[in-house]
């Protein structure tokens, strides 16, 4: 009888054990992972820290523009192309430095209305893309 009580208090114990962790992974998970968007073309766009979790970066980055409109940028203009050989980096590293400052375009999360411009090159002033966790 005794034997029997017990093993019933560990089952109980074990399930109630199994319901918390599967609790507590569920909400862990449900804050670490993003949920992903995408725009009606099927870009997908974001913070860079929410899509860390995906392995990849998102076509449309969020991003604070020059006059504090926070939109997006698309990531190849935001990163453009090193180059295939260190003979095409430095020469592409060069064509950027002689550019100077300039502005990218930045577009609301259709990417397709500019509501603004990201500045990108040299200056004085510091921009950088949007870190927070939120998304639109």
């Amino acid at each position: 009888m005794k034997n029997t009580r017990m093993k019933k208090n560990i089952t109980i114990i074990a399930v109630i054990l199994l319901v918390m962790a599967i609790s507590i992974t569920t909400a862990l998970g449900m804050r670490s992972v993003p949920d992903v968007n995408a725009n009606e073309y099927g870009q997908t766009y974001g913070t860079l820290v929410d899509m860390k979790h995906l392995g990849e970066i998102p076509d449309l980055i969020r991003a604070t523009g020059i006059d504090g409109t926070i939109g997006y940028v698309y990531k190849d203009e935001l990163y453009p192309p090193l180059g295939n050989t260190p003979e095409e980096a430095l020469r592409l590293q060069a064509e950027r430095d002689a550019r100077g400052e300039y502005s990218i375009l930045l577009y609301e999360s259709d990417g397709k209305t500019v509501i603004g411009e990201f500045p990108m090159g040299g200056g004085d002033r510091i921009y950088s893309v949007t870190s927070d966790i939120s998304l639109d």
